[in-house]
């Protein structure tokens, strides 16, 4: 499968996640997150199965970052459409099939909170590996990411979190906290393309 989500970091912190899929008795596998100022993926939660990328945690910055695993789990991980880790890891199967976001407020496991502080624009999810190609038409805009093949979710901030693609739409859990939302690169829009009304 392949997940591909584009948000801005807000903090830089250890062992904190961004993306949560499956089940580990009360915890999250196939997790994207971050350790030492890096993009992180989690296998199980266990160092055997986790794995510290390259690819650094741009604070405060728009990041499109796509990660992804097939049957003889092999892992790869791009950040704005470059690869940053492919290899081969020895990862448990995936308990269940839900999806978190994960944001302030939302428990990672039952004892402690092990969510990173971010905005997230959309996350998509797919249920076959994106070859490069396609992760770098997402990133540049050639396509939207809910368009290509084999997309079975999307979920955008800008509509509530209603899933585009299936039928699963999402759930606010938690308290959130405020933001400013700063204008973006076009002129009366906000960074997620939304209006703005009261500049």
């Amino acid at each position: 499968g392949t997940f591909i989500i584009r948000h801005i970091p807000l903090e830089i912190t250890n062992n904190r996640y961004f993306v949560g899929y499956g089940g580990n008795q009360g915890q999250r596998n196939r997790n994207l997150g971050q350790n030492g100022g890096n993009y992180l993926f989690v296998g199980w939660g266990s160092g055997a199965q986790d794995t510290q990328t390259t690819a650094a945690i741009d604070l405060g910055k728009d990041t499109t970052v796509a990660y992804s695993w097939d049957e003889n789990y092999r892992i790869k991980l791009y950040k704005n459409g470059v690869k940053f880790m492919d290899q081969t890891k020895t990862l448990s199967p995936v308990v269940n099939t839900n999806v978190y976001l994960q944001t302030p407020g939302d428990s990672y496991s039952s004892s402690a909170s092990y969510s990173s502080e971010n905005i997230t624009i959309y996350l998509a999810m797919y249920n076959r590996v994106l070859s490069e190609k396609e992760i770098n038409d997402v990133y540049n805009g050639v396509v939207s990411p809910d368009s290509v093949s084999g997309c079975v979710h999307h979920w955008e901030n800008s509509r509530a979190w209603v899933d585009t693609v299936g039928s699963v739409n999402g759930n606010e859990v938690g308290n959130g906290f405020p933001l400013l939302i700063t204008e973006g690169s076009t002129a009366g829009k906000d960074v997620f393309g939304n209006t703005i009304t009261n500049p």
